[in-house]
């Protein structure tokens, strides 16, 4: 491989409708043509584990066959993220030139032969004429356009200044660095999605300046396939945040060292449903969070809640937690539903698909259970 070969290794691409990461670029022995060796995020698109022909060009991350070699030619390694504004916000009066857009596909009705009609609705010029003044853009959606890199300096800011919120989920970002270097520029940013993006994080809690997002106060990990120590790196860089969802990472523990749970001391609402946490032990080591409000648990295997009747701290255990999401987990006993009462400013919960609700039947038990929940 060359030079540039190597510095491309690594990076995210799109062949057709799926994603993959590059591993090796070069020739493969008895074909012709230059070849690039991928991962694929649906493993069920490999053929090997990145050896073939008896030779090893790479080594899979995920699978033992998720890898192999497509042409050159076929892959698509994105654009930069100034590209895809001026695509997706100058564009609305037709479809994207790269595939379906699903704020396009609202404006259209399926006829009952199949065909797509227009429809014609009121005000919506306007709404048009609003969202294409890029200048004036509040909230930007960039999801599934395959945004690689930043673009020029500059650029995004000079596109839309306004942008609060910003959507770049299912893309082709590969480092921190390239968010950085795209939200920087956006004075006012105070949402960011990055879920999809399969990212690698700093790996150090000390942040320069130059890698700080200081205004942002919500940020969306969804399925990125990090891990929590991870994410409690890169807490540090973004000092403000109040907001975040990290769920479907098949994040099993939570533990850490208590500097890293400092990171964590403004979160205001911790997301952590659907993931592989099966142990409340887990979950316990957040009770010295001051300020979270909202923690959401839905969907992982806890069998059951504890909360001590006493204790000689000088802060309750989970001071300010005011909702507590638990639906669709495993708990299973009535200890756990008169520990959540024990919670000193708990008002809200969930607890539907649980196998204690689940055997219950009938208004008469309902009331029993909130009972116990008030009393």
């Amino acid at each position: 491989m060359t030079t540039d070969d190597d510095a491309r290794v690594g990076l995210r691409v799109q062949v057709g409708a799926d994603k993959a990461t590059v591993r090796y670029l070069g020739p493969v022995e008895g074909q012709e043509g230059e070849w690039a060796g991928v991962e694929w995020d649906d493993a069920s698109r490999g053929k090997h584990d990145g050896c073939a022909g008896g030779r090893r060009y790479f080594q899979t991350a995920r699978g033992a066959n998720s890898g192999s070699f497509v042409r050159l030619g076929k892959v698509d390694w994105g654009v930069a993220a100034p590209e895809a504004l001026v695509r997706r916000y100058q564009g609305l009066y037709g479809p994207p030139e790269d595939g379906d857009d699903e704020n396009w596909e609202e404006m259209y009705v399926q006829t009952a032969g199949n065909r797509r009609r227009g429809v014609e609705l009121v005000g919506m010029e306007k709404v048009h004429r609003r969202q294409s003044d890029m200048l004036r853009l509040r909230a930007a959606v960039l999801r599934g356009c395959r945004v690689a890199s930043g673009g020029p300096a500059g650029e995004v800011a000079r596109l839309v200044p306004n942008v609060e919120e910003l959507d770049l989920s299912d893309n082709l970002i590969t480092s921190w660095d390239v968010v950085v270097q795209i939200a920087r520029q956006l004075s006012r940013l105070e949402v960011l999605n990055l879920s999809k993006n399969r990212l690698s994080f700093p790996e150090s809690q000390e942040p320069s300046h130059g890698s700080l997002l200081e205004c942002l106060k919500t940020l969306i990990l969804k399925e990125c396939d990090n891990s929590w120590g991870q994410v409690l790196d890169l807490l540090p860089h973004v000092p403000s945040l109040t907001s975040l969802h990290i769920c479907y990472n098949s994040l099993s523990s939570l533990s850490s060292t208590t500097a890293g749970y400092d990171a964590l001391r403004k979160l205001e609402l911790l997301d952590l449903e659907c993931n592989n946490i099966c142990s409340w032990e887990e979950v316990w080591p957040l009770n010295t969070l001051p300020a979270l409000k909202r923690l959401h648990l839905g969907s992982n295997p806890i069998s059951n809640i504890t909360y001590p009747k006493s204790h000689s701290l000088d802060v309750p255990p989970f001071p300010a937690l005011q909702c507590l999401l638990l639906g669709d987990c495993l708990v299973g006993d009535w200890a756990s539903v008169d520990s959540l009462n024990r919670f000193p400013s708990l008002v809200e919960t969930r607890l539907t698909g649980n196998p204690l609700i689940k055997s219950t039947h009938g208004g008469g038990r309902f009331e029993v259970r909130l009972a116990r929940l008030i009393e």
